[in-house]
């Protein structure tokens, strides 16, 4: 009788960590972006040389940015435009590693007229992004590579691919190409709730042994 209310024991426990850890991916769900991240690739690759590139993030026909190269590789773009970026006497874009956040807490400056990469002779990054989606705030992000050779008139940038959150106020990470957007909520990964899980479990577990 004892060995068959100990195996009864072990079983609710075991019911009550599987409830546990489904509450724990629910949560999880819970806290996930509903919207996407929305990419495009350029094929051909496109290179800005004494010229000028109009970046239509979302494909509405507006342009929120224009990579141009009339001497110094420069980012342009209407006021409701911002990119990731220190001000100065020379605004300078930040040139973002991959993985880095792009979103509502993150540095940006405005674009009135243009800001100056000031990027290293063949420095490959990303732009964060800040633009305006009737009327929303988006974010998203640009994959560029720049060239410096000894005569700066020579400079050019190779724009290869650019994305977007496609909900407003939610924000991604540099070089992300799909899935959930950010809310800014820091979103527990699978391992950090099963690790909740596995807690919850051995507590249970303790409290039932020492009420048995």
């Amino acid at each position: 009788m004892q060995t068959r209310r100990a195996e009864t024991r072990r079983w609710s426990v075991g019911r009550r960590g599987l409830a546990v850890l489904a509450a724990g991916a629910g949560l999880g769900a819970a806290m996930e972006a509903e919207g996407g991240v929305i990419h495009t690739d350029l094929v051909p690759d496109v290179v800005v040389q004494n010229s000028s590139f109009a970046i239509d993030l979302n494909g509405d026909a507006i342009t929120d940015f224009t990579l141009a190269d009339p001497s110094l590789v420069q980012l342009q773009g209407p006021a409701t435009s911002q990119v990731m970026g220190a001000t100065g006497v020379f605004p300078k874009a930040f040139a973002l590693p991959p993985g880095s956040p792009i979103g509502p807490a993150e540095s940006f400056i405005g674009l009135p007229a243009e800001v100056a990469f000031f990027w290293g002779d063949g420095t490959n990054a990303y732009l964060g992004l800040e633009f305006d989606i009737s009327g929303s705030t988006h974010f998203g992000w640009a994959h560029v590579q720049t060239s410096y050779p000894a005569d700066v008139l020579d400079a050019s940038a190779t724009l290869f691919s650019y994305a977007y959150c496609d909900q407003p106020n939610q924000g991604l990470l540099a070089g992300q190409t799909d899935g959930a957007c950010s809310t800014g909520v820091p979103l527990p990964s699978a391992l950090a709730l099963l690790a909740v899980g596995a807690g919850a479990v051995l507590a249970l577990r303790r409290r039932e042994d020492s009420a048995g």
